[in-house]
């Protein structure tokens, strides 16, 4: 693939020396920020979705912001009526037909998560709080048939192993969180600016004369 034939990336602060995504690690980016850039998007995240990526996340020690990322993008191509068909070399897709209707619940969200850790990971699954469902075995059994068992550490390595949207599918999710960490320190620059901004009627303390 593309991203093994010596192209490097951008290095993200305190990030990997290959310049390639972790996986696992803090998230960076705060749940406010997620919900806002979901609706500036008009993106239905559900309840307390962003939120519920973080907590997960951390507990698992997957990056919880960028799991986020990659759920809008699946989600996106859900309303545009996307069906993916499966392959013996693919793990069962997690955004299928079946079950649209909970892609928000802690319940999905848990089980996006545990598919990211097994990835990424090699250690044991902990133990899930919420129910298992139907295929939760089975992808999980995929992904250490095929050999991917903590072997997968980088978003970027996602690409041709987890769905069908090509080389780039790794590179896409990591490019959606990049913008949205981008775009997350500027809103808070600008609404810091206004903090210090007087409020009407009011005069700086400096311009008063004495």
């Amino acid at each position: 693939m593309w991203f093994e034939a010596g192209i490097r990336y951008r290095i993200e602060e305190g990030g990997d020396p290959s310049g390639k995504t972790p996986i696992a690690g803090p998230a960076r980016v705060e749940a406010a920020d997620l919900e806002h850039y979901a609706a500036r998007r008009r993106l239905r995240i559900g309840q307390d979705g962003a939120k519920a990526y973080l907590a997960i996340g951390n507990e698992y020690g997957i990056r919880g912001d960028i799991a986020f990322c990659q759920a809008i993008y699946e989600t996106r191509w859900l309303s545009a009526n996307r069906v993916v068909p499966l392959a013996a070399n693919l793990l069962p897709d997690l955004w299928s037909l079946k079950g649209r209707d909970e892609l928000w619940t802690e319940r999905f969200i848990e089980e996006h998560i545990r598919l990211l850790y097994r990835f990424s990971k090699d250690s044991e699954l902990p133990l899930r709080k919420t129910p298992d469902d139907e295929n939760s075995s089975a992808r999980v059994q995929r992904i250490e048939e095929l050999g991917y068992r903590g072997k997968v550490r980088f978003w970027e390595e996602l690409s041709g192993k987890w769905s069908y949207f090509g080389v780039h599918y790794g590179q896409d999710i990591v490019a959606i969180w990049r913008s949205l960490e981008i775009w997350a320190g500027i809103r808070k620059e600008r609404m810091e600016r206004d903090k210090e901004k007087p409020a009407d009627g009011q005069v700086m303390p400096s311009l008063v004369q004495g």
